[in-house]
């Protein structure tokens, strides 16, 4: 994460620009964390199941009810 908005959010505000970078950075750690589960062969199922648990820990973590963060992704696709 960029220093400044680490700052932000240590000073105890937390602007849209802090909250993206935070999920952000944490979305990417988290993935780290469950690829490691898939170091041998494992069957799709699995794997689906890790992405399901790190898009529901985002979604979580914005505190955005489903519809609204499927559409947010869709819309930030485009």
């Amino acid at each position: 994460m960029k220093v400044e908005l680490v700052e932000e959010i240590n000073g105890g505000r937390l602007t849209p620009a802090a909250e993206h970078e935070l999920v952000t950075s944490f979305a990417k750690n988290l993935k780290d964390i469950l690829q490691r589960f898939h170091r041998d062969e494992t069957d799709k199922m699995n794997k689906r199941f890790t992405e399901f648990i790190l898009i529901e820990s985002v979604r979580a973590l914005l505190g955005l009810p489903p519809i609204t963060f499927y559409n947010f992704l869709r819309s930030n696709k485009k």
